[in-house]
């Protein structure tokens, strides 16, 4: 099929995360004639969530958090629509919007990001969702400005609910990064998970991982039943005096996944195969 010089099988990329990233940048280096790309963003400029933790505690520049999309896609070639895919439909092989026509394609990317799975359907001022790592960073801005302003000894104590990767990361990154920005913060920083101890798919570094907790006075609540309401954060039945709490704790299906035809899991997840090919529709990763 490829042989025909004429023919271009078109490559339809929603969302800039990290596979997007690599795809584009493997195109870049060993351009494909045959392929047309269009890549589907909702910002010329997409944080990279690998690069939060360093710039949370102050170790890289914000400016450096960010990858421009616009150069990704020149480099390579491909078409760049700024926008928010609202749908896709798998069997008619279309990304559809709110104010514009629907993109059609013959091979599917998808990749847009999971959306935050927090409970509530109002997010609190005390409350910092992990999730969208963009929204998650401007949060992030407003609280060093406000403790930034705050008079010498004002204390502040902080909760990460989620044991997980995420949620280590995030602990190490805001106890480093307020001590380094605001010196003059009494600062408290605790870590909650369900688990016995953090990490729990990292066989064996939990333990690790608890010691340099503790070594740098982050307090781990480990096998910690977590509920979350408007009125705060709730550690086993006992509501928690805390000031702000980041939220680290998986995420949620996008919405437009439901009514996109795709073989979906039960939390709504595309069903995929080892080659990341949809179960039921082979054209779309």
């Amino acid at each position: 099929m490829l042989t025909r010089p004429d023919y271009r099988t078109d490559l339809v990329m929603v969302g800039a995360g990290h596979a997007q990233v690599a795809v584009l940048r493997q195109l870049a280096m060993r351009p494909q004639p045959s392929l047309r790309v269009t890549l589907i963003s909702a910002e010329r400029k997409t944080p990279y969530s690998g690069m939060l933790p360093g710039a949370i505690a102050g170790a890289y520049q914000p400016d450096q958090l960010y990858l421009d999309v616009d150069r990704l896609a020149a480099a390579c070639g491909a078409d760049l629509i700024v926008d928010t895919a609202l749908g896709f439909d798998a069997d008619r092989g279309e990304v559809h919007f709110a104010d514009r026509p629907a993109i059609s394609g013959d091979l599917f990317s998808l990749n847009p990001g999971g959306a935050p799975l927090v409970p509530l359907a109002q997010r609190p001022d005390w409350l910092l969702p992990a999730k969208p790592i963009g929204q998650f960073w401007a949060l992030w801005q407003a609280e060093l400005a406000r403790l930034q302003n705050a008079p010498a000894g004002h204390r502040e104590r902080w909760l990460i609910v989620g044991g997980g990767a995420a949620g280590v990361e995030l602990a190490f990154a805001v106890k480093a990064g307020l001590a380094r920005m605001c010196p003059g913060l009494d600062l408290e920083v605790q870590l909650a998970g369900r688990s016995s101890l953090p990490l729990p798919s990292l066989s064996g570094a939990g333990k690790v991982i608890a010691r340099k907790l503790a070594a740098r006075g982050i307090g781990w609540r480990g096998g910690c039943d977590v509920e979350l309401s408007s009125q705060g954060v709730r550690l086993d039945g006992e509501l928690g005096d805390f000031d702000r709490v980041i939220w680290a704790v998986g995420v949620a299906a996008p919405g437009w996944l439901a009514g996109s035809g795709l073989s979906l899991d039960t939390q709504g997840f595309p069903r995929i195969l080892p080659t990341l090919q949809s179960e039921s529709h082979p054209n779309v990763l």
